[in-house]
């Protein structure tokens, strides 16, 4: 019996429901099992010290969200939690936007195609890992997704209501995290491919055009009022890895090579979206040659998001991730593949998911605390490299004083006075203070123990160390590295 159109909208639902529950299970599951990394326990410092300037390279809108998930709890759970939730969102919204373009006059873009990208989405091994991290960027991911979904219909249809939500959604996901430039990029030209193909009136583009204005102006008001002055980590971590392959390179280059890679990947998909819709006055369609290198290049992706390593870099594209599985899931309808290969394809995409969530190293602050806990002794002091005080402050409670090791102001460990100088600091590829520690104090280590991206150690004092004697300076890229300990984080905005 064939189904009425009544009968297989309901299934849909039916099985978009379904597809967004199993994304909340894989989401939550386990949510408060691994310790918070540096970064995480970042998030949770500026959340509790919104009214001060940030230093952290990230505009203040998800931590001010997330003072607020904190007033429920504090635990890892409830931590992570708000960017759970927004994770799976993304899921019914990605079909949402499918069935939008769809109008738009894509080809192959309908329900069953809309239906496939929201299981690719939820079986994400990027969209996942960041879903369970309490960073910004499922929730950027979330509202780029919006915006574009919004600015879409307001283009199709004309309405005011959809306007506005655009506007705010835009305005609110600058103020989450830059990367939202990227989806707001691509909106634009997508309202303007689709403007120019329906021939809308100059009047709608002068009102666009002034509506981008507004969109910007409370990311240009945060920027006038806070002026962060920390350089992003990013280029620096860009910076080393070239240079361990050989390739000598200035920061200010890998700035600005980054910076212009990531504008251009934004032109590059909004200037094809444009392209296609304003030369293509009937259904937008997909060669099958393209089809498959479509294909081909989401496995590739598939494989490179369930790596551990490049995590940084990968953070910076995830808010294209949902048109990249839109492509995906209209590519393989194109290619019209058999069922069986559809189910391997979302098998695929589980087992990488998988991998990328057991295998990814966590930093195990909450053991490492525990056992320092343990061990210092009254008499001991205590430093904290700057980068990992929000970390320590979070698992010891306030249980131990400590003091602030600063890369700028490495001397000041000589002046400790105490038995033992117990020393707790961020150790990885990038960023190791414990490279610059003294030979007199590496030789005197009574205590250590290593976790991943961890080292602490506890030193018996040099008695006879002559001043000034064998110091190592960083380098200066080292000392303006963006620390959540910065004098500068403390002044209230002006």
């Amino acid at each position: 019996m064939n189904q009425t159109p009544e009968s297989t909208r309901e299934s849909s639902w039916i099985l978009l429901a379904l597809v967004t529950a199993l994304a909340l299970m894989v989401r939550v599951a386990w949510l408060g099992q691994r310790s918070l990394s540096v970064d995480e326990a970042d998030s949770v410092y500026f959340a509790d010290h919104t009214e001060a300037r940030s230093c952290d390279p990230h505009p203040p809108g998800y931590y001010v969200l997330l003072s607020a998930a904190l007033e429920l709890g504090r635990d890892e759970r409830w931590v992570r939690l708000p960017s759970a939730l927004a994770g799976t969102v993304t899921v019914p919204l990605i079909a949402a936007l499918g069935r939008e373009l769809q109008r738009a006059g894509l080809n192959w873009m309908d329900q069953r195609t809309s239906i496939l990208a929201a299981v690719l989405l939820a079986f994400s091994p990027s969209a996942v890992w960041y879903a369970r991290e309490a960073r910004m960027y499922a929730l950027t991911m979330l509202l780029g997704l919006v915006t574009v979904w919004l600015a879409l219909r307001h283009t199709l249809r004309g309405r005011h209501w959809d306007a506005l939500g655009y506007g705010v959604t835009a305005a609110t996901a600058l103020l989450v995290d830059w990367t939202a430039l990227l989806p707001w990029m691509l909106a634009n030209g997508v309202w303007i491919g689709v403007w120019f193909r329906q021939r809308r009136d100059y009047r709608a583009l002068w009102t666009w055009l002034a509506l981008q204005v507004a969109v910007s102006l409370p990311c240009v008001v945060w920027l006038a009022s806070s002026r962060p002055a920390a350089t992003p980590y990013q280029p620096v971590m860009l910076m080393l890895a070239l240079r361990r392959m050989g390739v000598s390179v200035g920061l200010q280059t890998v700035q600005w090579a980054l910076v212009g890679l990531l504008i251009g990947a934004a032109v590059a998909v909004a200037g094809w979206s444009w392209w296609r819709l304003v030369h293509h006055h009937g259904p937008v369609t997909l060669s099958r040659r393209s089809a498959q290198a479509v294909v081909i290049l989401w496995a590739v992706g598939i494989i490179a998001a369930a790596i551990p390593r490049g995590l940084t870099v990968k953070r910076l594209l995830v808010p294209l991730a949902p048109y990249a599985l839109l492509a995906t899931a209209w590519a393989v309808r194109r290619l019209e593949l058999p069922r069986l290969f559809l189910t391997a394809l979302v098998l695929f995409s589980v087992v990488s998911m998988g991998a990328s969530v057991a295998l990814t190293p966590s930093e195990p602050w909450r053991e490492l605390m525990a056992i320092v806990n343990e061990e210092v002794r009254p008499g001991d002091a205590v430093w904290v490299d700057e980068l990992a005080v929000p970390a320590y402050d979070y698992y010891t409670a306030g249980s131990q004083d400590r003091h602030v090791w600063r890369a700028a102001r490495l001397d000041e460990l000589a002046d400790t006075v105490g038995d033992r100088v117990w020393i707790v600091a961020r150790a990885d590829a990038y960023r190791n203070l414990l490279e610059f520690l003294e030979p007199a104090w590496r030789q005197r280590t009574v205590w250590a123990l290593d976790g991943h991206r961890i080292s602490i150690r506890a030193v018996a004092p040099p008695v006879d160390r002559e001043p000034d004697a064998d110091i190592v300076v960083p380098p200066a890229w080292l000392i303006t590295w963006p620390s959540p300990m910065d004098p500068a984080c403390m002044r209230p905005l002006q």
